[in-house]
């Protein structure tokens, strides 16, 4: 069944639809206090058409908002701009019923000031607006490609469907641009909607369509190109680019696990910084909780395993190891760890030592 609240973000926004049904009501209330019923023939249709437009707009604007938007700064100031405007448009709306007396001029400041306000406000929040769309634009950039089109999302998997894909690869092949085509298939899909369902398939795709972004570089592009078969163009690489970009994704090595029942796992990845990592624990999280090996928020963090210590802790594991030679990994500070011990060597990238 249809459900509005799984539609929209009106749930998270009771408190903005409250404020926005006390706006249109000080305005009612204000202008009823003030002034007395226009005769039929004083009133300007034609006015109420024009002014009764622009509140009808207003107020879809800021329902549209409240329905698409999750809570936020710039959700918050749209909100309250649209709002300042709803209200000096709906007080400029009942003047066209409404006959005020000259003591209620009053009334007339109250009606120009707010929209002055939520133009200013609005202003403000379309800035905001614009970084906020700058950082998604950075995140999205592994699904689109310099063009937008929501109609042609696949709604499983969250990325671009064939025809996307090959207008962006005919684009870029007509620019002239170099790069490499990869075209991913998962085996035995179809047995394992029948042995699981169709829920179940439709989740597996998704993990694997994150999996996939999780391992390309910004300027690479993936989609869902049909049933199990997921296309990446890869610009600007050799062929021995593109194969190591294809091979780390390593699909296979997700699929082919078959842990035991009550098998565990050990996590020994540094705690997310940011929100590439962020995205890559909750991958590896959904994968665990599909194997059955995590079932609930304490299992995770109670098989995390952290490799940090303090300084007294990383000093008796060298003195109780008794190494002729120490070889700190990760590290840009051989000077601390000659504290501990007499014989340091530090390996750079590309570095070759003898440990003998």
């Amino acid at each position: 069944m249809f459900k509005l609240r799984n539609h929209t973000q009106f749930g998270h926004h009771k408190g903005w639809l409250v404020f926005t049904v006390a706006v249109l009501s000080l305005a009612l209330v204000l202008s009823l206090n003030a002034g007395s019923p226009k005769l039929f023939a004083e009133i300007s249709w034609l006015d109420i058409l024009g002014e009764g437009s622009i509140v009808l707009l207003t107020l879809a604007w800021i329902l549209s908002a409240l329905a698409s938007r999750p809570p936020g700064k710039v959700t918050r100031y749209i909100v309250i701009g649209l709002g300042c405007i709803l209200f000096s448009a709906s007080l400029d709306l009942l003047d066209e019923f409404l006959r005020y007396p000259p003591a209620s001029h009053w009334l007339s400041m109250i009606e120009s000031f707010p929209a002055v306000v939520g133009m200013l406000v609005m202003t403000g929040a379309l800035y905001l607006w614009h970084h906020e769309q700058r950082a998604i634009n950075i995140q999205l950039r592994r699904r689109e490609w310099d063009y937008r089109d929501h109609g042609e999302i696949d709604p499983i998997t969250q990325l671009y469907r064939g025809e996307y894909w090959q207008a962006r690869a005919a684009a870029f092949q007509e620019s002239g641009g170099n790069g490499y085509v990869a075209i991913i298939d998962i085996n035995d899909f179809s047995y394992f909607n029948e042995r699981y369902g169709q829920a179940e398939g439709d989740r597996y795709l998704h993990e694997v369509a994150q999996l996939l972004i999780m391992n390309l570089r910004q300027q690479d592009l993936a989609c869902r190109y049909a049933g199990d078969r997921f296309a990446l163009l890869l610009p600007d690489v050799c062929e021995t680019q593109a194969y190591n970009i294809v091979k780390q994704i390593c699909i296979r090595d997700l699929i082919d696990i078959k842990p035991d029942e009550g098998a565990s796992y050990i996590r020994s990845l540094t705690e997310p910084f940011d929100l590439e990592m962020e995205l890559k624990e909750e991958q590896i999280r959904n994968w665990m909780e599909h194997f059955g090996v995590v079932t609930s928020e304490k299992d995770w963090h109670k098989v995390h395993v952290s490799g940090h210590g303090d300084g007294e802790q990383i000093k008796r594991i060298i003195d109780g190891s008794n190494a002729k030679k120490l070889i700190p990994i990760h590290t840009q500070h051989e000077e601390y760890h000659q504290k501990f011990h007499s014989n340091v060597k530090v390996v750079n990238q590309s570095d070759t030592i003898s440990i003998g």
